[in-house]
């Protein structure tokens, strides 16, 4: 039996129940960064991930053990998670298995710019699997999702290979712009996603 895995993505700002951040490290944390997109970026994202205990487990995050381990990546005891953001729009992956989570604005610029070598390993290059932007931003997402859920330190998306764990990706539009959401870990096949103010392209 498959352990299930719930997706959380939502645009921000969003109602925060309250403006305190837990654990105080988190709060310093995010208080620390100067460029104020970052700072709201990394703000809503932990308030989503509060939202998602709260709903999934019952669980609140002043109840939690959180630690941050020396890569920077943030843990709660008995209860995996994955963070992150683009654009406006945080996400959320909980689950009691390792799990990953990306998302990213479909920047055709961006991704167009991107070389082949520099997402691909040789096997994808040769079977075609980032050809466009679309293609590319959907397949980054897919290795950081996977990146995360294996903890690596280092991101070398040309280093991993798209297969190497079981992903679900999704394209999603808010406000006239499309992002993808991958969510990776040993056993993908029982996902819920909760879109908050989001929908599936």
């Amino acid at each position: 039996m498959s352990e299930k895995i719930y997706v959380f993505a939502a645009k921000y700002p969003f109602d925060t129940m309250g403006e305190r951040v837990f654990p105080a490290e988190r709060a310093e944390e995010i208080s620390s960064v100067k460029n104020e997109r970052v700072r709201a970026e990394k703000y809503y994202v932990w308030k989503l991930l509060e939202r998602a205990l709260r709903e999934v487990f019952g669980l609140e995050m002043e109840g939690l053990r959180i630690t941050r381990e020396k890569s920077g990546k943030w843990r709660a005891e008995g209860v995996e998670f994955s963070l992150s953001h683009s654009r406006g729009v945080a996400a959320v992956a909980l689950a009691r298995v390792p799990v990953g989570v990306d998302i990213e604005a479909l920047d055709a610029e961006r991704f167009s710019r991107l070389s082949a070598e520099k997402i691909q390993t040789a096997g994808e290059i040769a079977r075609g699997e980032g050809a466009d932007a679309m293609k590319k931003c959907a397949l980054w997402t897919k290795k950081e999702a996977i990146f995360k859920c294996m903890g690596g330190s280092v991101f070398r998306p040309e280093k991993i290979e798209s297969d190497a764990l079981p992903t679900k990706t999704v394209e999603l539009t808010s406000g006239g712009e499309s992002f993808f959401l991958t969510v990776a870990a040993g056993d993908a096949g029982d996902i819920s996603f909760d879109l908050s103010g989001l929908a599936l392209a």
